[in-house]
């Protein structure tokens, strides 16, 4: 059943963390700058793209603390590497200006371009799983991430060496220049290509295409075409291995298809071994892909009925080849257990050569255990399966005990940190700051189902058509909502009835919320986004202060940034009068942090400037003092 968009006491707890003003606690929308001096003999075009890509730079810095603060609150502890790669990949990207001006010399233009980065916790959750699927994902980032850096000094050089040559070699380095915009061009294709592949096959696929058509000497372009096309990724011929073929005059033709695709798959794969041999992970990509057009030429021969000899020389063929390519892999990563665990299903399918595919298994147990991998008891399950087939009856029982005493332990492991979880729930739900945020969100955190949503829906509509609704009435009404200009109208005769007598407390930090609230409806008609900001800036300035005498800006930094125990304990023993203290700050925080956002939006930058000091100097904000830099 469809659930209504609700937070649980974790999902609070991220959004107190989350830089993200006015939204969802699901979301985080970054604004970020990125500039590049373009000069003589570089393309104006690529010098955009160079700005933009600085932008994103930038943007992903507070993306990866977004993903980081998420994946604390569902206790995943993760490498620094994986949280870089998650935030690039997860931001979806919107360019809001491009502008140009002239730098004294007229030979230099510097370009400036702002971007809007939008992530939320749905992306996060896909790309950690693609990620952690995916083991050469990271390679693949940091190789492309040390380009980048490659490129930007080589740029550079080339660049002073042009200014100081004259007549050919002038002419040269204006080809390398030529060059090296045409090897970053490439790499921009062949990140959309890895975005696209997942989405659309004919985008990844023409992706791919631009990517080596710049640089025919790009050699992840080369290995994630052929694993794209060999069906690894979205809509290539292997897929078709995946199910029998469809009877009749179509299954030669549809065979004959993967094929294909297989084979433009090897001569990728092939060429990307020759220009870089020590790519393990294209030895590998290119065993399967022999495999694959094993698989389909023996079909092919049993539609032609060309008997059992047909069948050897075909598997013997491509046996050869595929335990080469996995040798080759296996000399260049010895430490990889995947790369063993391969070699030993090819021993098992192709040769039922059991020892060596039991060695493999035992090679690749052995690494697990070293590096605490997650795939152990998998492990001794596929050795013992290889023991049962080659009668070892003895050691594959003790496999298989193992394999299950393994799964058990996970099984009470992961039992043991729910149980876990759920206590902790407990009892940060019986804590004041948790029993202000029911007070003060309960419309917002209060999960319901659609039926349940539009009972409470009619009930509020009954009691407010008699003239006996209150301001909490109002609020969840607006909460549950039913369209924008509903909404607003709600929001506002709730703070008609908050507002009287200006209320103190609780009833203060809920009039300064609907404010918030009211803003976050007008969306991007800035000039009401920021009339709603000023009115809560006005109830806030009356509690602020007395708020910041109880809890220094220090200590309200700290909990947001400090370690996981440390900040569930000063959390959970929170005073009421703390706790009060604590949403006052996080308010400052999300108004100041709003008003910032829509003024760099209209191009406001003193206002915006003033803002972020405000962030910096009174709330301690390290994320605000950098952008002062930036305005600066």
């Amino acid at each position: 059943m469809k659930r209504i968009r609700c937070m649980s006491f974790g999902m609070i707890l991220l959004s107190l963390f989350s830089m993200c003003p006015l939204v969802w606690a699901e979301t985080l929308t970054i604004t970020a700058e990125g500039e590049y001096v373009v000069g003589g003999g570089e393309s104006m075009d690529i010098g955009e793209d160079r700005a933009q890509k600085k932008a994103e730079q930038n943007a992903a810095e507070e993306a990866g603390a977004f993903v980081k603060s998420y994946t604390k609150v569902r206790n995943l502890a993760l490498d620094e590497d994986l949280i870089e790669v998650v935030a690039n990949h997860a931001m979806k990207v919107i360019v809001l200006e491009k502008k140009k001006s002239a730098l004294g010399n007229l030979d230099a233009i510097k370009c400036l371009v702002k971007i809007k980065a939008v992530m939320t916790t749905e992306e996060v959750e896909a790309n950690l799983k693609k990620v952690q699927e995916d083991n050469g994902v990271i390679d693949s980032y940091n190789r492309l991430k040390a380009d980048y850096d490659r490129q930007a000094g080589e740029m550079e050089s080339l660049k002073k060496r042009l200014t100081e040559s004259s007549g050919e070699e002038k002419k040269q380095v204006l080809v390398e220049i030529t060059n090296e915009e045409k090897r970053f061009k490439a790499n921009l294709w062949l990140e959309k290509a890895t975005e696209q592949r997942y989405r659309s096959a004919e985008m990844g696929q023409k992706a791919y295409d631009k990517a080596i058509e710049l640089n025919p000497d790009l050699v992840e372009a080369y290995i994630g075409r052929a694993e794209f096309v060999a069906g690894m990724g979205v809509g290539g011929g292997a897929t078709l291995l995946n199910k029998e073929p469809p009877e009749g005059s179509g299954e030669l033709e549809n065979l004959n298809k993967a094929l294909a695709n297989l084979n433009k798959a090897l001569s990728d794969l092939n060429k990307a071994i020759s220009l870089d041999k020590g790519r393990a992970e294209a030895y590998v990509a290119r065993a399967d892909v022999y495999n694959g057009i094993r698989d389909v030429q023996c079909r092919i021969a049993g539609l032609r009925q060309e008997g059992a000899k047909a069948f050897d020389e075909l598997n013997k063929k491509y046996a050869s080849q595929i335990f080469e390519s996995l040798d080759s892999a296996i000399s260049l990563k010895s430490d990889n257990p995947k790369y063993y665990t391969q070699r030993s299903h090819y021993y098992l399918a192709l040769r039922a050569d059991y020892d060596n595919a039991g060695s493999d298994m035992s090679r690749a147990i052995v690494l697990c255990r070293e590096t605490d991998c997650n795939d152990l008891p998998f492990y001794y399950e596929a050795r013992a399966d290889i023991y049962m087939q080659a009668g070892k009856m003895e050691l594959y029982e003790k496999d298989y005990a193992e394999a299950t005493r393994l799964y058990e332990k996970d099984r009470k492991l992961h039992a043991g940190k729910d149980k876990e979880n759920g206590d902790l729930e407990v009892a940060l739900q019986k804590s004041e700051l948790a029993k202000l945020r029911k007070e003060l969100y309960a419309g917002s955190i209060t999960e319901m189902d659609e039926k349940e949503a539009e009972r409470t829906l009619k009930a509020l509509d009954l009691k407010i058509s008699q003239n006996k609704g209150k301001a909490e009435d109002y609020i969840l009404r607006a909460d549950l909502g039913r369209g924008r200009e509903n909404k607003l109208r709600d929001y506002s005769e709730a703070i008609r009835l908050l507002k009287p007598g200006m209320p103190v407390g609780g009833n203060a930090l809920l009039l300064t919320r609907v404010y918030l609230y009211k803003a976050m409806a007008y969306e991007k008609q800035n000039d009401l986004v920021l009339k709603e900001l000023k009115e809560a800036q006005h109830v806030l300035d009356q509690n602020l202060p007395r708020a910041m005498d109880l809890m220094k800006a220090d200590n309200y930094r700290a909990i947001l940034t400090g370690p996981d125990q440390e900040v569930l304990s000063k959390l959970m023993t929170m005073t009421r009068s703390e706790a009060e203290a604590f949403s006052w700050m996080d308010f400052a925080d999300k108004i100041a942090n709003s008003r910032a956002a829509i003024y760099e939006e209209m191009g406001l930058p003193v206002e915006a400037k003033s803002e972020y000091q405000y962030l910096c100097e009174k709330l301690k904000d390290a994320r605000a003092c950098k952008n002062l830099e930036r305005l600066k």
